[in-house]
C-alpha cells in the first residue's frame, strides 16, 4: 500500500500555491493520502510530534519552492535559535531515502531559481540531485496532472517486482505475445517476440526465457481506457480480434459510440437532411466556443480552439479531437477546476459554415449543457 504524500512548504513563501497543489493532488490520490500541516493538524496536537509521525508515514515528499524559499532558508540558518521545520522535513526524507520532488511554483517565465548545492546546509544538500518539476500558474491544470502522473509512475517503479510462478509461465508468454502486437499497432514499431505460446509451453514443457514488460502492459491498458479515437480501436479489433485485449477494446469502442450518440441527441435523430460532405480542412481556422450548462463549478465559460486539417487543437494540450467532412465535431478538455483535476469534459456537435452548436458533459454526467461555436 502506498504511503502519504507530504507537502513541505514555507508559510512566508507562497502558501496559496502550496494549498492549490495540495487540493489538486488530493483530488487524484484522496484526502487521506495527503499531509499538509494546516489541513492535517487539529487543535491541541503537538506540532513536532505529529510532524514526525507524518514524515514516517509518507513515501513522497513534495518540496514547494517559491520566490522567497532560498532567502528564508538562509535567514533561518543564520539564526541558530530558530528551528527551521522545512529543513528538518527535507533532511528526514533524505535520510529515509524516500521520493523527494522539488516543485517550483510561480508565473510562467518567472519561476524561482533552483537552489545550488553550495548554498544548502550539508544535511539537505542532496536535494539538488532529485529531478525538479515546475507548476506554473498559467498552465496549472496541465502541470498538476503531469505531477500526479509522475508521482504514480515513480511509486510503481519502487514497488517490488513480482515473480511469476512456474505454472503461470505459459500464460504469461501468451499475454506478452498479444501485448507486443498491440504495441506494434499503437506505436508503429516492430516488436519481435520469441516466447513460446501457451499451447507450446504445455506441449513441450519449455519455459519462456523473458518476463512480461510491465511498462508495455501499462501503456496498452492506458491506451484502451483513455483513447477517444474510434477509428484506431476499430483497426485494432479488425487485425487482432483474437488477442487477449480485444474484449477490452470492443467494450471501450461501444462506450464511445454510446456516449457520442447521447451527446448528439436529439438533434441527430431529427428527420432533417444531413449536412453536405465537405473537403478536408473546410472548417480550419480559429474558433470561439461558449458553453452554458448546469451542475458545473463554472457553468458559463468561453474558450478558443484551432481546427487544422480537421484536427481540433488546444494550445496547452495539442490535438484533443477531430471534425469529419460533414462538420461533426468531437473533442474533450480538462475540467480546469483544482478539485476536479484529472477529469475531462466531452463535447460533440455540428459545425455548419462559420458557426456550430452541440452538447457537452463531464464523465459523471452531473455537469452538462449546450455550447455554441463561431469561427473568428
Amino acid at each position: 500500500m502506498a504511503g502519504k504524500v507530504f507537502i513541505s512548504y514555507r508559510r512566508e513563501d507562497d502558501p496559496a500555491a502550496a494549498a492549490r497543489v495540495r487540493d489538486a493532488l488530493a483530488a487524484r490520490f484522496g484526502n487521506a493520502s495527503l499531509f499538509m500541516d494546516i489541513d492535517s493538524l487539529s487543535a491541541g496536537q503537538r506540532f513536532e510530534v505529529e510532524l514526525a509521525k507524518a514524515l514516517t508515514a509518507c513515501d513522497v515528499l513534495i518540496v514547494i519552492i517559491g520566490p522567497r524559499w532560498m532567502d528564508l532558508l538562509t535567514s533561518k540558518c543564520q539564526m541558530s535559535s530558530l528551528r527551521d521545520f522545512v529543513r528538518d522535513e527535507i533532511a528526514a526524507a533524505l535520510h529515509r531515502k524516500i521520493v523527494v520532488v522539488p516543485v517550483r511554483v510561480g508565473r510562467e517565465n518567472n519561476l524561482p531559481p533552483l537552489p545550488r548545492a553550495k548554498d544548502l546546509p550539508s544535511d539537505i544538500r542532496d536535494l539538488v540531485n532529485f529531478q525538479k518539476y515546475d507548476v506554473v500558474h498559467e498552465h496549472f491544470a496541465r502541470d498538476i496532472a503531469g505531477l500526479a502522473e509522475a508521482i504514480a509512475r515513480v511509486r510503481r517503479s519502487r514497488q517490488p517486482k513480482r515473480v511469476f510462478p512456474w505454472a503461470w509461465a505459459g500464460a504469461a508468454a501468451s499475454i506478452v505475445l498479444s501485448l507486443s502486437a498491440l504495441v506494434h499497432v499503437l506505436h508503429t514499431t516492430q516488436v519481435k517476440v520469441i516466447w513460446a505460446t501457451s499451447a507450446q509451453a504445455q506441449t513441450t514443457g519449455s519455459v519462456p526465457q523473458a518476463q512480461p514488460n510491465r511498462n508495455e502492459l501499462e501503456k496498452a491498458v492506458a491506451f484502451i481506457n483513455e483513447t477517444e479515437d474510434q477509428a484506431r480501436l476499430e483497426a485494432f479489433i479488425r487485425e487482432f480480434g483474437d488477442s487477449a485485449y480485444a474484449p477490452m477494446a470492443r467494450a471501450r469502442l461501444e462506450e464511445l459510440r454510446k456516449r457520442q450518440t447521447a451527446l448528439l441527441s436529439p438533434s441527430v435523430n431529427k428527420p432533417t437532411t444531413s449536412a453536405p460532405d465537405r473537403s478536408r480542412g473546410a472548417f480550419d481556422g480559429n474558433w470561439q466556443f461558449t458553453r452554458h450548462g448546469s451542475g458545473c463549478s463554472n457553468p458559463h465559460i468561453s474558450f478558443s480552439l484551432t481546427i487544422s486539417n480537421d484536427a481540433v487543437l488546444s494550445r496547452a494540450e495539442g490535438p484533443i479531437g477531430r471534425v469529419d467532412g460533414a462538420g461533426r465535431i468531437t473533442f474533450s478538455r480538462p475540467a480546469g477546476v483544482p478539485m476536479m483535476i484529472g477529469t475531462r469534459v466531452r463535447y460533440a456537435g455540428q459545425l455548419t459554415g462559420d458557426s456550430g452548436k452541440g452538447r457537452f458533459s463531464n464523465e459523471s454526467g452531473r455537469c452538462a449543457g449546450g455550447f455554441a461555436a463561431m469561427r473568428q
